[in-house]
C-alpha cells in the first residue's frame, strides 16, 4: 500500500479502461473512479492521501459510488490492498498495470 505522501501516476492502460463495464464489485469501481477523478498536478500525478480524501468526500456521491457497502470510512484506506490482493473479493484484475511505481 502506498504511503499518504506517495505520488501516483496512471498508465495509458488505465485511461483505456471502461470502469462501468468491468465485472467486479462496486467498491473497487469506486476506487478506480476516484483515481480517474482525483485532482492531478500538471504532470498527471496525485498523492495517495489526496485520493483517500477524495474517496472520503465522495463515498455518498452516486456519480462515483453506486453500492451500499461502505460502513466505515476507515476502511477506504484498505481498498488499495484489496484491489491488489489475489484472494479478496474486491480484487481488480491487472490493477498493477494501471499505475506506475510510486515515487
Amino acid at each position: 500500500m502506498p504511503k499518504l505522501e506517495s505520488s501516483i501516476k496512471l498508465t495509458p492502460d488505465f485511461y483505456n479502461l471502461d470502469i462501468d463495464k468491468l465485472t467486479i464489485q462496486e467498491s473497487p469501481k469506486f476506487l478506480l473512479r476516484a483515481m480517474l477523478n482525483v485532482k492531478k498536478d500538471q504532470d498527471g500525478y496525485f498523492k495517495y492521501g489526496d485520493l483517500l480524501d477524495f474517496m472520503i468526500n465522495n463515498y455518498n456521491n452516486k456519480h462515483y459510488y453506486n453500492g451500499k457497502g461502505i460502513k466505515s470510512l476507515d476502511n477506504l484506506d484498505r481498498y488499495w490492498n484489496y484491489a491488489n490482493s489475489t484472494n479478496h473479493s474486491a480484487t481488480i484484475p491487472d490493477f498493477k498495470s494501471y499505475y506506475y511505481p510510486f515515487t
